[in-house]
């Protein structure tokens, strides 16, 4: 069950007329104990308000894609062997970003312990009493944060989603998840697993790293400045029955506060090749986007 309300503008809940949704989530914004809290007093059925609703319907009910079709993995190995390589390296990410919008590395150098480091102690937080946790719950959006979910299991999965269809404000992010699955990405109107990458260790004579993958995703910011050279990726979460799940998520972006200007990079437009879209300043890019979300760039179009 997903912890954010940020997208129900266009994902209204299936919570009925008479349902007081504003009350319900303010109630359970007090608790300070998100849906772990809930998962642990006992709750047998999905609240309404994360019962997933008619909005965005199309989405929802994509075929999940066979087991054959896999996100690509580029392995950052030789990156720095010489230009060639990296020349290469970068063509086969300009390749995923046009297609997928989406793209696992492996071989980035960062040691495999640390990532599980890293995993394991968002995981030991979460399992954390609440008194202890609700110390460092917060609302505001301008204190330093640390995008570390936790997804407790569901007793009603298909009631529900993780995360629903959604893409984000920024750049790109960068995100590792453990081995439970769940993430999926939306490829030519299929919905596609992201699967853990299994072992295969780089050696140097120095120590050992891992290819422990990371997940890139590339955003509406990336699509509206390529002028649509580039994809902006739709990614979602299944709920489960059986584990719970982690990630931890970094987001590549300007300030909210910017006054900043994008648009399609002028290098990239020609007669051939016109502007798909008007120039925007992130204030007004974020207010549509907190408003329709996938369909944000819709309102740019020339």
């Amino acid at each position: 069950m997903a912890t954010s309300t940020q997208h129900q503008s266009y994902w209204t809940p299936n919570c009925g007329p008479d349902y007081d949704l504003d009350k319900a989530l303010k109630a359970f914004d007090e608790t300070k104990a998100g849906v772990k809290g809930l998962v642990d007093g006992g709750i047998k059925q999905v609240p309404p308000y994360y019962v997933k609703g008619p909005a965005a319907e199309e989405l929802v009910s994509f075929a999940t894609a066979s087991s054959d079709l896999q996100l690509p993995v580029i392995d950052l190995k030789s990156i720095h062997q010489d230009a060639a390589q990296r020349k290469r390296i970068i063509h086969k990410i300009r390749e995923a970003a046009g297609s997928w919008g989406f793209v696992q590395v492996v071989n980035h150098g960062v040691p495999r312990e640390v990532i599980e480091e890293m995993l394991e102690g968002t995981r030991n937080f979460h399992e954390l009493p609440v008194e202890e946790k609700a110390k460092y719950y917060s609302r505001d959006p301008k204190k330093l944060t640390i995008y570390a979910h936790y997804y407790p299991p569901c007793s009603q999965p298909n009631q529900t989603l993780g995360a629903v269809p959604h893409t984000d404000a920024n750049f790109i992010t960068i995100l590792s998840q453990d081995n439970t699955g769940g993430l999926q990405v939306l490829y030519q109107d299929q919905w596609v697993d992201v699967h853990q990458l299994k072992g295969l260790w780089l050696s140097t004579s120095v120590t050992s790293f891992s290819s422990a993958f990371f997940f890139f995703s590339f955003f509406a910011p990336q699509q509206l400045i390529s002028n649509n050279k580039f994809k902006s990726g739709v990614l979602r979460v299944l709920a489960n029955n059986t584990s719970s799940r982690v990630s931890v998520a970094c987001f590549m972006s300007n300030s909210r506060a910017s006054n900043k200007v994008y648009g399609p990079i002028r290098e990239l437009l020609s007669d051939e090749n016109p502007p798909v879209y008007r120039d925007v300043t992130v204030e007004e890019y974020l207010a549509a986007f907190f408003e329709r979300d996938i369909y944000a760039l819709d309102l740019f179009k020339v």
